[in-house]
């Protein structure tokens, strides 16, 4: 009697030990899987990062292009006020000199000239006629 319940005890023992061996690579594989979805969690953050990185590059390029193109039409701008002081400081010296048809049916120039925002202020349309 006593055997077997030696027997018993033992045969209990190695099932327990064995139950606790399950158990353990139940949870060393469940360890493992969480590990693996935190690699791909991982991954897919760094994927993502690494796109935003290369979206801010692109769009500083983006920008600073934007910021040339700006200068650039800030520098025509000034060229075209410049272009367009001269020819209504050139009409002004046609109009004083009293060149006939100066201000009539002359051309487009002329016709932007006189209405300019660049014009002296405190002139006015009577001030453009030829003095006599």
């Amino acid at each position: 009697l006593r055997e077997q319940r030696r027997a018993a005890e033992a045969s209990a023992a190695t099932k327990r030990e064995i139950v606790r061996r399950a158990e353990a690579d139940a949870a060393a594989r469940r360890l493992r899987e969480r590990e693996g979805s935190l690699r791909e969690l991982a991954a897919r953050e760094d994927a993502k990062r690494a796109e935003l990185v290369l979206r801010r590059q692109r769009h500083a390029q983006l920008l600073a292009e934007l910021e040339m193109e700006e200068l650039r039409l800030i520098s025509s701008l000034g060229e075209c006020q410049d272009d367009q002081r001269q020819a209504f400081l050139q009409l002004e010296g046609l109009i004083r000199m009293g060149v006939p048809n100066a201000t009539r049916g002359g051309s487009v120039a002329s016709e932007s000239a006189r209405a300019s925002p660049l014009q002296p202020a405190g002139r006015e349309a009577a001030d453009d006629a030829p003095e006599s």
